[in-house]
């Protein structure tokens, strides 16, 4: 994928995602973008695993992944976003919430999130 595709595609994701949660092409969020594909992901995951041997449910996963890590290549500030969502929640700050609803919002999310951010070459060129 390159860089060109990407950039057109982001754009026309947007009304597609406003109008699988609400019906309306206008519909759209900006958390949309940084959810529903990550919760995609999981459940071709899913797929996959239950049928490892079937060649759809490889293609998915293979385009679905890219997709996803893409999104993290590309987006600086969802990228250093999802780091720090991630140690926050693995090393909790004392007095600090960070495993709570408001800031994690899903769980799964976040582990494909982490699992997508693992795959990205050169992360520590990317990471600050």
């Amino acid at each position: 994928m390159f860089k060109e595709h990407w950039m057109l595609a982001k754009r026309k994701i947007q009304p597609i995602f406003g109008f699988m949660t609400t019906l309306d092409i206008m519909g759209y969020s900006s958390e949309q973008f940084y959810t529903i594909p990550f919760l995609v992901y999981s459940r071709a995951l899913r797929m996959y695993q239950l049928e490892p041997n079937k060649e759809i449910n490889k293609k998915m996963l293979g385009q679905i992944e890219e997709t996803c890590v893409k999104m993290l290549e590309f987006s600086e500030v969802f990228r250093e976003e999802t780091i720090e969502k991630v140690v926050k929640f693995a090393y909790q700050p004392p007095n600090e919430p960070s495993r709570t609803q408001d800031i994690i919002r899903s769980l799964e999310v976040l582990s494909t999130q982490f699992l997508c951010l693992l795959k990205i070459g050169n992360l520590s060129k990317l990471t600050k």
